[in-house]
C-alpha cells in the first residue's frame, strides 16, 4: 500500500470513500461538549507536513534546481567524493510487529466515532480525515522476514540520486566506467549492497555490470565509535536511555500532546504513549515507501 494522504498528527492514509459518519446525526448522540485541540483537516491543507527525519523520503522534498549552485567560478572540478546514506528501508522485524498491532487501535477509533459516540465537540476528525483513516489497511506484503530490507522506492531514490550527480558534474562522471578512475565501498549490510547497486546503475546504465566494489568491508568507516570501549560500556549498561529525547518525553508539553491525540481520536483516557510513536512512525515510513 503506498500512502496518498497523510492525516493530522502522522495518521496513515489511504484513498479517500466516501462518508460514513454523519456528527450530527442522532446514532451517534452529537456527544463532546468538552474540547480537545484547534481544528484542523489533513485533508484540505495545501502543504502538509512532510519532514519525517531520517525517514523523510528524498523525492518528497527535491525541487529541481535551475541555478548553479554547484559551479564555483573559475574553478574545475577535478574529483567527486560521496558519503552516502542506504535508500529507504524497511523497519526492523520487531519494529514490523509492533507498527501491526495499530490495525487494534484502528478498530478501537473507528468505534469511538461510530460506536461510543467519545469523540471531542472541537477537535475531532473532519470527515474527509475520518474516511482516510477508516479505510487504513496493513500491507500484508511487508512482513517480518523482510526487516530491514531496501524497498522499492529506496532503490529509485539512489539511481535518480546518481543521474542528479551525473548531470551536475558531467564532466566528470559522464566518461563511462573505469576502474582506475571510480572506486566504491559499502558497509556489510544487505541494504547498502542493494543501494550500492542501485547506484551505479544510475551512473552506469547497462554498464553497471562491469563495475567492481571494494570487498574487504570496514564498518569501522561508518561505525568507528563501536570500536570505543567507553561506547560498548555505556551500551551494555543501557546509559542511552537518559537521552534528550527521552527527557522531551517527559516534559509536559509532550505530555499534553500525547493527551491532546487520545482525546481527537475519541478516547476519553490516556493509552500508552509508545502509541502516539507507533502511529507517527507508521505515517513516515509509509510516506517513504
Amino acid at each position: 500500500m503506498r500512502l496518498e494522504v497523510p492525516i493530522y498528527l502522522a495518521l496513515v492514509a489511504v484513498t479517500v470513500v466516501s462518508a460514513q459518519i454523519n456528527y450530527q446525526n442522532p446514532q451517534f448522540g452529537n456527544r463532546g461538549e468538552e474540547e480537545c485541540c484547534q481544528e484542523y483537516c489533513y485533508f484540505t491543507d495545501v502543504e502538509p507536513y512532510i519532514q519525517f527525519a531520517t525517514k523523510t523520503a528524498y523525492e518528497s522534498l527535491n525541487r529541481k534546481s535551475t541555478g548553479a549552485q554547484h559551479i564555483v567560478p573559475d574553478c574545475t572540478p577535478m574529483q567527486f567524493w560521496s558519503l552516502n546514506r542506504h535508500g529507504t528501508r524497511l523497519p526492523k522485524a520487531t519494529r514490523i510487529r509492533e507498527l501491526r498491532n495499530l490495525e487494534k487501535i484502528q478498530s478501537e477509533i473507528v468505534a469511538n466515532y461510530e460506536q461510543r459516540s467519545s469523540y471531542p465537540n472541537r477537535g475531532r476528525f473532519c470527515i474527509e480525515d475520518y474516511n482516510i483513516l477508516k479505510r487504513w489497511r496493513w500491507n500484508d506484503t511487508i512482513t517480518e522476514d523482510k526487516g530491514f530490507s531496501l524497498t522499492q522506492q529506496g532503490i529509485e531514490e539512489l539511481k535518480i540520486l546518481a543521474r542528479r550527480y551525473k548531470s551536475k558534474f558531467s564532466q566528470l562522471l559522464s566518461g563511462g566506467y573505469d576502474e582506475r578512475s571510480f572506486f566504491f565501498q559499502y558497509t556489510s549490510a544487505d541494504r547498502t549492497h542493494d543501494s550500492y547497486q542501485a547506484y551505479i546503475e544510475g551512473l552506469f546504465g547497462s554498464d553497471a555490470f562491469r563495475v567492481h566494489a571494494n570487498t574487504q568491508i570496514d564498518n569501522r568507516l561508518m561505525k568507528p565509535y563501536e570500536d570505543c570501549e567507553a561506547w560498548q560500556k555505556n551500551e551494555a549498561d543501557n546509559q542511552f536511555t537518559r537521552t534528550e529525547y527521552e527527557r522531551f518525553k517527559e516534559s509536559p508539553e509532550y505530555q499534553q500532546m500525547v493527551r491532546d491525540v487520545f482525546r481527537r481520536l475519541g478516547f476519553k483516557y490516556t493509552l500508552n504513549a509508545s502509541i502516539v510513536e507507533d502511529i507517527y512512525d507508521m505515517c513516515r515510513y509509509e510516506k517513504a515507501w
